[in-house]
């Protein structure tokens, strides 16, 4: 921590050599430009330490056993029912019906498809318009004219990814889908 304080008043005393302004020259002044580089150096610092693996992964072959139903659901409860156990039959039976069919992945690829697609579009600027149109008629006892009133407005945001959290966060649900 002492290092830290250390280059920091290094630099504070580079600035103040620097600078011609009075402002730069008090200590509040020192104190903010320090601080206002710790955040700048600390926003710089996240992020950067993913590592792409490139080429996906896969299971050596001494890992992978064969299957004892040769991949035939028939077979598989053919295969639990050599036990004799009246209780094992239905349990798989039960797990069968309830595990994830191809449907459910379908659904699952879709969800991390719109997640990606959410997450790229917090990275662009968002844009607004409305109009708006208002016609009172002319009022005969009163004797006002008739009138139109015409609005338009339009907004634009922009976030501007400054730490980086966005673009993680499109990275990431890049990775999920993958």
């Amino acid at each position: 921590m002492h290092a830290f304080f250390d280059l920091a008043s290094r630099c504070c005393s580079r600035l103040r050599a620097a600078c011609t302004a009075s402002f730069c020259r008090s200590r509040p002044a020192r104190w903010a430009v320090l601080a206002g580089t710790a955040v700048a150096l600390a926003g710089c610092a996240s992020g950067r330490g993913a590592v792409s693996l490139g080429a996906p992964v896969t299971a050596a072959a001494a890992w992978q056993a064969p299957l004892p139903h040769q991949g035939q659901a028939a077979d598989l409860t053919q295969w639990w029912q050599q036990f004799d156990d009246p209780l094992l039959a239905p349990l798989i039976d039960a797990a069968e019906a309830a595990s994830p069919d191809i449907a459910a992945a379908r659904a699952r690829i879709a969800q991390a498809r719109a997640t990606r697609v959410a997450a790229g579009a917090a990275l662009a600027p968002l844009s607004d318009a409305s109009l708006s149109a208002q016609r009172t008629g002319a009022d005969a006892t009163s004797g006002l004219p008739t009138l139109t009133r015409l609005a338009a407005s339009v907004n634009v945001a922009w976030e501007i990814d400054v730490f980086g959290g966005l673009s993680a966060a499109r990275n990431a649900a890049q990775a999920r889908l993958e």
